[in-house]
């Protein structure tokens, strides 16, 4: 691939890779009312595309930004999921995700003073009259990735009347805190929202009233990070602000 507009022997960048590797075991319990399942996996990523600050004799500056291959990751995590059926018509589900997600060879260059100081090294390179330094985040976290992760919920059904059916469930949705970038300098933080809805269903139609964002969880889930813009560098990031509690009714129906 490349990029439009550039170069095309300095703007060529080669995909990413990723090897997977996963073993787990599935167990039922209590003749079929308890399901329990374990998986452990190991992730090997290479060729992760960066942006770089690298020598040029493109531009006055003697330096110029370039696409490249030139990171590796590794992933390690465990997954971890049951669900329970507790008695006629309820049901409880869990599953819960860690990982430990690292760069394994992250150097890029930089000119900026808060690029150097994120990274708490440097080592010096020049072109022309400009000086620049490598930096190396080896052993940094990933960006945008929680250690951990959770997902809970609960449905009851029962039988009203003929086909339809009065039906509840509540759903629960944890994730750690994770990092912006592999700096550290913004951290989203965790956050919890549930959502539940209770109505009742038929075959071919359905009527609920529900409310996401139950608690109105208002913790900023994303954003965009702006760093290293300049000699300086900025501490600048802009965060999206999130769903507000949204409560309703929904009636579908199935032709």
């Amino acid at each position: 691939s490349s990029i439009f507009g550039t170069n095309a022997d300095t703007g060529r960048f080669f995909p990413e890779e990723l090897w997977n590797y996963e073993a787990g075991i599935n167990t039922t319990l209590a003749d079929g009312k308890v399901f329990l399942n374990a998986a452990v996996f190991y992730m090997d990523y290479s060729d992760r595309q960066i942006t770089s600050l690298e020598p040029s004799e493109l531009v006055e500056t003697g330096f110029a930004l370039f696409v490249r291959n030139a990171a590796e990751a590794e992933v390690t995590g465990i997954e971890l999921d049951a669900t329970l059926n507790l008695s006629e018509g309820l049901t409880l589900t869990a599953a819960y995700t860690y990982l430990d997600a690292e760069y394994t060879d992250f150097k890029t260059t930089t000119s900026g003073a808060l690029g150097v100081a994120l990274a708490g090294n440097c080592e010096l390179i020049t072109s022309g009259a400009t000086a620049a330094c490598i930096t190396d985040f080896t052993g940094r976290p990933l960006e945008r990735i929680p250690e951990h992760g959770l997902v809970a919920s609960a449905l009851y059904r029962r039988p009203i009347s003929g086909d339809r059916e009065f039906a509840f469930d509540v759903t629960l949705q944890y994730q750690d805190e994770r990092p912006q970038g592999n700096d550290f300098l913004h951290v989203f933080p965790s956050y919890t929202v549930i959502d539940t809805r209770i109505g009742v269903e038929a075959d071919n139609w359905s009527a609920y009233l529900y409310a996401d964002n139950l608690t109105d969880d208002d913790t900023a889930k994303s954003g965009q990070g702006y760093g290293d813009l300049g000699a300086l560098g900025s501490l600048a990031i802009t965060t999206f602000s999130p769903d507000k509690r949204q409560v309703g009714a929904r009636f579908t129906y199935r032709f």
